[in-house]
């Protein structure tokens, strides 16, 4: 059944309107601005809890902890729950006794191999300990040291202080007590030390109080790289008493090098003897290691 004519003609034009009406719609839609997009929320503030702990830091835990040296200890402290542990072996020729700067070795010829560590428990104070190990091709012999330090300087000042005191047992099997104080601070690329060690023997036939002397100074040539001398005297009580039980003043030099590697730290010398009693060579290779 065909449509009537008019209603064709009616619903054309129906369409025809509505399409003429949806095009302008259409444009001015597509062409409208859109809205510019709303910047992203800015992060919450970082609120440590126990959940979300606060970030390590990036600090240096050993800046300002020294140790270019091969026979003087430094007045400077490792970091509380830190440690500084160092292995050395040195040498000294078997016609004298190897006048060696610990208070655990007296004057031992032969090959002397250590072992120190030092841990730090508080910002100004430490304990410490070394095991040594001797031998002069025919027998082997054992000593060590224990001891407490105290570094009352504030880190402000530019010189430090370091008051130590403890046991030893000498690598001849003898016990005693020893006390220390070292001083040490920087001119420059220049670091300075000086220190003063007494000790006491409990043995028959012995001096009533040891006295050792050491001085150091190191150049940092570069970051890495120290140039450096030590002297060491020891024995000066035998400058004031008229008998001297152990043989007399023993003094000698050391130039050294000093290679440090972020938290490992080479250090080596040869030492010379410059006095009658002083071994007339002697030697040193010393590894540092901080953790």
């Amino acid at each position: 059944m065909a449509l009537p004519r008019s209603l064709v003609l009616r619903s054309f034009v129906l369409l025809a309107a509505a399409f003429a009406l949806a095009i302008p719609a259409t444009a001015a839609a597509q062409s409208a601005p859109s809205p510019e997009a709303a910047p992203p929320a800015a992060p919450p503030p970082h609120n440590p809890t126990s959940d979300t702990p606060e970030p390590p830091s990036t600090a240096r835990p050993f800046a300002g902890v020294e140790r270019p040296w091969l026979y003087s200890p430094d007045a400077t402290a490792p970091p509380p729950g830190h440690v500084i542990a160092s292995l050395g072996v040195g040498y000294g020729d078997l016609e004298k006794g190897a006048a060696r700067p610990f208070a655990a070795n007296l004057a031992h010829a032969g090959a002397v191999f250590g072992a120190n560590v030092e841990v730090g428990v508080l910002k100004f104070a430490s304990v410490s300990g070394e095991g040594l190990l001797a031998g002069d091709g025919k027998s082997v012999s054992a000593g060590g040291m224990l001891g407490v330090n105290a570094y009352p300087m504030p880190a402000s000042i530019p010189v430090k202080l370091a008051i130590s005191a403890g046991y030893l047992r000498e690598l001849g099997g003898s016990d005693g007590v020893w006390g220390r104080v070292t001083l040490a601070g920087d001119i420059g690329p220049v670091r300075l030390t000086v220190l003063g060690l007494g000790s006491h023997i409990f043995a028959p036939g012995r001096d009533a109080f040891d006295l050792l002397v050491s001085a150091g100074a190191s150049y940092r040539v570069i970051e890495v790289l120290s140039l450096g001398v030590e002297y060491v005297a020891q024995d000066l009580e035998d400058a004031w008493e008229e008998e001297e039980a152990e043989g007399g003043i023993r003094h000698f030099l050391s130039p050294m090098a000093s290679l440090s590697l972020g938290r490992v730290r080479l250090t080596a010398g040869p030492a010379f003897g410059l006095s009658q009693g002083s071994p007339r060579v002697l030697g040193r290779l010393q590894a540092g290691f901080s953790f």
